[in-house]
């Protein structure tokens, strides 16, 4: 799938690729921000975070996601100002179908309007 180009203001040359934006159908509005992490940390990395937060910033929304590949990863859930920044897994051990629900049934529950 092709990541979403988020141009930045004031340099047309610059811009933010992020993995996924959640966009509203009806409105057309941004509604969250996912960052896909190929590594297992035990934590989140402050990089992650800042990049993540930025990406929010950036297309408007008060949602950010880390996604892990698998459920090594301390679970994460803080507010950074406005933003709220979770952690969620997509559980590269299993069955992709099987993983693919899971992670929507996680995002679904924590995607807070």
């Amino acid at each position: 799938s092709r990541q979403h180009r988020a141009r930045l203001e004031g340099d047309e040359r610059l811009a933010f690729q992020i993995d996924i934006v959640l966009m509203d159908r009806r409105t057309e509005q941004p509604l969250a921000v996912l960052d896909t992490k190929y590594t297992r940390p035990s934590q989140s990395k402050e990089e992650d975070i800042q990049q993540v937060v930025a990406y929010a910033v950036r297309m408007g929304t008060k949602q950010a996601f880390i996604v892990y590949p698998s459920l090594e990863s301390k679970p994460l859930c803080i507010k950074i100002g406005a933003i709220e920044v979770r952690s969620l897994v997509f559980d590269i051990n299993r069955n992709l179908r099987e993983a693919g629900k899971l992670f929507i049934d996680e995002l679904l529950i924590n995607y807070v309007l």
